[in-house]
């Protein structure tokens, strides 16, 4: 008998250090990103406190990843997807430490940005299929969604205030924690949760970011009725209704003050999508003179930037990993992107409740991959955290 209780009280023990730790490394990884977030925003990417806290996430990260310190979880096999993002991540470390000529310090945060999101997908998936969905995890999820809204409004009162027209790209960082929240139970939560991005992504001026938004909550709305085991009328009422509220909340966000988002997009055509037609344009270019050997391996993180004669990035992940990783990266990253559309359509055919939110973050994620980046930057760590956590929940029920 005394045998089996302090089995029992091992369990209960081991299962206490698995939540901790779990949590411990949520918030260290939210922080890191606040802080990326920050020096990304202030133009000082390279700033000697980023690249020692993105260190030490990515050590607590590692840790948890091989869990050195945390008996009793199990190693499963991972989701097709997992394993082609993983490939892709691995990848990428090989041009950028082989072939990219740059100083030790800026070269090992490269490294750091690279290789982050890799573990934080095994973290988060295998959290989730050790663990399942928990209350405790939802309020951690609540925390760092909270702290990411407070990093963005730090932000936009002591930037987006002082100089006119400046477009924060930390807005987005909302959009991709907005799915993780959407796992609540709770529609209260969630609607409220999508009025405040609603708000930040107004605020912030970001074209695409509305598109994505809009897009967005209709994959969610959409997918949720796919899944659902039969529609009520007051399901539909209901939809209508939120609807009409969020397109008088776009109407009216949209046309507040004299620089307004709508006016933003009605000069879409003379500002070229801000010059991205002419950063893509050259980017083609670039790519298009390559030798054989960067064609297939590329050239090192980034360095789409450091070759362009405009000194831009190519605001477009596909260019830009074909540049920066070659063919071979970009096989490995449509190869993920198609792994990850089958998937969602495996989730919904199963009507598994974790499909809305992960069809919404797709599309996201795909909007901003096509215009914009994710792929090769440190927020992609919030994409990665809810893949990865999703795929871990799907599984877990599924098996």
């Amino acid at each position: 008998m005394e045998q089996k209780k302090d089995s029992h009280h091992l369990q209960i023990s081991t299962k206490t250090i698995n939540i901790f730790y779990f949590t411990f490394v949520l918030l260290v990884l939210c922080y890191s990103i606040n802080t990326n977030m920050m020096s990304t925003e202030w133009m000082v990417d390279n700033a000697r406190s980023v690249g020692l806290i993105s260190a030490i996430a990515l050590f607590f990260l590692i840790l948890s990843s091989f869990k050195l310190i945390l008996p009793g979880y199990h190693l499963y096999k991972f989701a097709t997807p997992i394993i082609f993002y993983a490939l892709f991540f691995i990848w990428t470390e090989v041009p950028t430490i082989l072939l990219l000529n740059v100083p030790t310090k800026e070269l090992f945060l490269d490294v750091i940005w690279l290789i982050t999101p890799l573990f934080v997908l095994i973290v988060s998936y295998n959290s989730a299929y050790n663990l399942g969905h928990k209350k405790w995890i939802m309020f951690i999820f609540f925390v760092m969604a909270i702290l990411i809204v407070r990093q963005y409004i730090t932000l936009f009162f002591s930037i987006n205030l002082l100089v006119e027209n400046s477009h924060l790209t930390s807005s987005y960082h909302t959009l991709y924690i907005l799915p993780l929240i959407f796992l609540s139970k709770s529609n209260k939560i969630k609607i409220i949760s999508a009025i405040i991005v609603t708000i930040i992504i107004f605020t912030s001026l970001k074209r695409s970011g509305v598109i994505a938004l809009m897009l967005g909550l209709f994959a969610y709305i959409v997918i949720k009725q796919l899944v659902a085991e039969r529609i009520k009328k007051t399901t539909i009422v209901i939809g209508i209704i939120l609807l009409t509220i969020f397109g008088g909340l776009f109407i009216y966000l949209g046309t507040l003050g004299e620089n307004n988002i709508f006016e933003r997009f009605e000069n879409i055509g003379n500002d070229n999508g801000s010059g991205r037609t002419v950063v893509w344009e050259v980017t083609q270019k670039m790519i298009s003179k390559e030798d054989a050997l960067s064609f297939f391996v590329g050239n090192g993180y980034n360095t789409v930037r450091r070759d362009s004669p405009i000194f831009l990035s190519a605001h477009n992940d596909f260019l830009e990993i074909t540049y920066d990783f070659g063919l071979i990266g970009l096989s490995l990253y449509i190869c993920a992107i198609l792994s990850l559309v089958l998937q969602l359509v495996q989730m919904i055919k199963s009507k598994s409740e974790y499909a809305p939110p992960l069809g919404m973050l797709f599309i996201i994620y795909t909007i901003f991959s096509m215009i914009s980046h994710v792929a090769i930057y440190y927020w992609v760590n919030i994409v990665m955290l809810t893949f990865g956590y999703i795929l871990g929940l799907y599984r877990k029920d599924a098996s």
